[in-house]
């Protein structure tokens, strides 16, 4: 369709292509003074198909150890004048150190494997609802870090039920944990088994310094091996009975 208006001595001419129309048009424009006096001329149009693109840009998230996490993959990315095809997104570099799938309302779940800490990545393929699709790719990289540990600082092993283990809060995600106890002299009185079970009640393990009897009240020191690449966890303890 065309429209136009004259304003100030200017006319202006709005031309609508049909819907889906592609290719080139013309139209033929006449013109006329006051004395009858006229001129012709032609206007060509080329109407192109619009702008047909999809971007996708990385993606960063963080975790836990053994902790699946939900990425919201096309939250940073566009399609201009489309949509997204969700069933098209697929995988096309899975990750190492972990799994990740697909959900039908396009996000990615992503699992790290068990215990892993460290860095992985994924590559996902998109792709929008054009007759001829717009595609794209892009790099999802995830970070897993270590559990928090709690430490306590204290404990009394008096069989009053309450407090009677050094209990380590989130050792649970560490199967290679190992616990040394050393005294103030810097001599070692208790190792635990692999892993550590949250199970040490005051007492010595290691022939020579009070075999299974319970060891005083006092100041101890701990070096606590993970069995992952984190440096260990040091610090001190206090035990305390009859409390």
């Amino acid at each position: 369709t065309v429209s136009w208006v004259v304003f100030e001595n200017q006319l202006c001419i709005t031309y609508q292509p049909e819907s889906g129309f592609t290719g080139t048009d013309s139209l033929c424009v006449i013109i006329c003074d006051s004395a009858g006096a006229c001129d012709t001329s032609v206007v060509v149009i080329i109407v192109t198909p619009p702008v047909n693109v999809l971007i996708a840009n990385p993606d960063f998230r963080t975790t836990k150890t053994n902790t699946p996490v939900v990425i919201t993959i096309l939250d940073n990315d566009s399609a201009p004048n489309s949509t997204f095809d969700l069933s098209s997104i697929t995988v096309t570099q899975s990750p190492v150190n972990g799994s990740v799938i697909i959900n039908t309302n396009g996000t990615a779940t992503y699992t790290p494997d068990a215990y892993y800490t460290g860095t992985d990545i994924f590559i996902y393929h998109v792709c929008n609802n054009d007759f001829i699709p717009a595609c794209d790719t892009a790099k999802v990289t995830i970070v897993i870090e270590p559990n928090d540990l709690s430490i306590p600082t204290g404990f009394s092993p008096d069989k009053d039920g309450v407090n009677e283990t050094f209990v380590i809060t989130g050792i649970e995600a560490y199967p290679n944990a190992e616990l040394q106890i050393y005294n103030r002299w810097g001599n070692l009185v208790y190792e635990s088994e692999i892993p550590y079970r949250n199970d040490w009640d005051g007492t010595s393990n290691v022939r020579g310094v009070a075999f299974g009897a319970d060891l005083p009240e006092a100041t101890y020191f701990y070096l606590l091996e993970t069995g992952t690449d984190e440096k260990p966890y040091s610090g001190y303890v206090i035990l305390k009975r009859n409390q």
